[in-house]
């Protein structure tokens, strides 16, 4: 996704917990940018982290080629938050504060089918993510079933649901 959105113009900063998964991350975007300036900064670090000026603000504002602002228009959570061991409402919240007033967050949670991965912390339903997301503070604009595709044809086996929320009430820089 990150390498998607910078091919399109945006400045992304791509937060992975795993180092492995960020050096490769990094790689394939060194590769695809070869001698051009990236608008894709890729960095290790925990998103309940970001934000609070601790070790990763500090990484971001001296690794990043641009300035990171405090509060960001836009925020993507794909099939992240079933993996955060803190609870939801916790992280949620966290997120909340690190969008602008008229920001979007774009999360996806597991479909029914893939609730019981043993991966995931938090094994709930898309109707228990809506009800934390509206608790959490925000509106939900727009929902959508993404579905898995197989060979490249699209299967009625939903994979997620995804969403498109807005940040609701009053709102202040954390």
């Amino acid at each position: 996704f990150a390498r998607q959105l910078g091919r399109h113009g945006y400045r992304v900063i791509a937060v992975d917990i795993s180092a492995a998964k960020t050096l490769k991350a990094q790689r394939l975007t060194a590769k695809r940018y070869s001698g051009r300036t990236a608008l894709v900064h890729h960095c290790t670090g925990d998103l309940r982290a970001l934000g609070t000026g601790m070790a990763l603000d500090i990484d971001l504002q001296t690794e990043c080629p641009w300035p990171v602002p405090r509060q960001f228009h836009v925020l993507l959570a794909a099939d992240v938050l079933e993996h955060v061991p803190a609870p939801p409402l916790q992280t949620l919240r966290h997120m909340r504060r690190l969008l602008t007033p008229h920001g979007r967050f774009f999360v996806s949670v597991p479909a029914r089918l893939w609730v019981n991965d043993p991966g995931h912390f938090w094994p709930l339903l898309p109707y228990e993510w809506e009800e934390v997301f509206v608790t959490s503070g925000f509106r939900i604009y727009r929902r959508q079933m993404s579905r898995l595709c197989w060979y490249g044809l699209p299967t009625p086996l939903p994979l997620a649901m995804v969403y498109e929320l807005h940040p609701i009430g009053l709102h202040t820089v954390p």
